[in-house]
């Protein structure tokens, strides 16, 4: 399962079409600064992709990373 959605995401790079769910995790304290300049252009650039952004603590992003619950941190 996880090699064909590697492979999608392949093909999206190469087409330079993006679509799906980004989850992020970011902490708390540089979230309002840093999503503030991100969020705009991100989405203007891929309006297929749906994000989803959690304000979680630096310990929690590691969990969530490590149980597959998110796909980026800060």
């Amino acid at each position: 399962m996880q090699e064909s959605e590697r492979l999608k995401n392949k093909v999206e790079v190469e087409t330079g079409r993006f679509s799906g769910r980004l989850r992020i995790g970011i902490i708390p304290t540089i979230a309002p600064y840093l999503l503030s300049k991100f969020l705009t252009v991100f989405m203007q650039k891929y309006p297929d992709v749906e994000l989803i952004v959690d304000e979680i603590t630096t310990h929690e992003i590691v969990a969530s990373i490590n149980k597959d619950k998110i796909d980026l941190n800060n």
